[in-house]
């Protein structure tokens, strides 16, 4: 009876969730150390992607608190859309941040990283560091609001599954990608980069500032990016993976 009990299904799972979130932590420590020494060695700029960092803890944090607040709390259920709660007695899928966190990582640094690469791009240029970031804002706008919004689409559809475990994954997932896309992008990420500028770029050596806000106008304007969207030619298209 004590070996039945010991190997039931309930203690099983019991074992999976305790061994899942003792490695979870290693897990995110691996990976975020991976990509941002990746990032670091590409953009040749060491403190980069501590400044990235930043805009990566906030979105988790809001995704998964948000997440919580549905399904846990279960704020929602007055609307009757299952999608959007869970059943009774139960609460937030324990294998739903162990699912999207990492993939929500990627997608974020995925649009900062494309973002960041114009930063670059246009301060090499001459542009001063505010012009710069808000130029790559402008550029990379339209790409990037389109990618977000097709992947948002995409993991949506999971809202229309009757598992409950799938709804939260998709809703996770289609959460984030939105926040990142429409505040992240074009809020907290620009902030960041205007901080304490000459962190964005450290060690490399860049061209004095030759160019300002006034410059990156007439250069917009000419290259007709101001009113499409389109990088200019002297730039290299890169495209978000989302």
């Amino acid at each position: 009876e004590e070996d039945a009990l010991m190997f039931s299904a309930s203690s099983v799972l019991v074992d999976i969730v305790e061994i899942s979130y003792d490695r979870f932590p290693y897990i995110l420590a691996v990976t975020i150390a991976l990509v941002f020494t990746v990032i670091a060695v590409a953009f040749r700029a060491a403190l980069a992607p501590v400044k990235m960092f930043f805009t990566v803890v906030v979105p988790l944090g809001a995704v998964f608190g948000v997440a919580v607040w549905i399904y846990q709390v279960k704020v929602l259920s007055w609307l009757g859309i299952s999608a959007l709660s869970s059943p009774d007695g139960a609460g937030l899928f324990w294998g739903t941040p162990i699912v999207t966190c990492t993939i929500i990582i990627g997608l974020a640094l995925d649009y900062d990283v494309f973002l960041f690469a114009r930063v670059v791009e246009l301060r090499r240029l001459g542009f001063d560091n505010v012009s710069a970031v808000r130029g790559a804002v402008g550029l990379t706008g339209p790409i990037i609001t389109s990618a977000g919004l097709i992947m948002a689409i995409a993991f949506a559809g999971l809202l229309l599954c009757d598992v409950p475990m799938n709804n939260q994954i998709g809703f996770v997932m289609a959460f984030g990608v939105l926040m990142d896309t429409f505040l992240i992008r074009t809020c907290l990420v620009p902030s960041v980069l205007t901080l304490a500028a000459g962190l964005n770029y450290w060690p490399q050596s860049l061209p004095p500032v030759s160019k300002t806000a006034a410059d990156l106008d007439d250069w917009l304007r000419d290259t007709g990016a101001a009113c499409t969207g389109s990088a200019p030619s002297s730039l290299p298209i890169v495209a978000p993976m989302g």
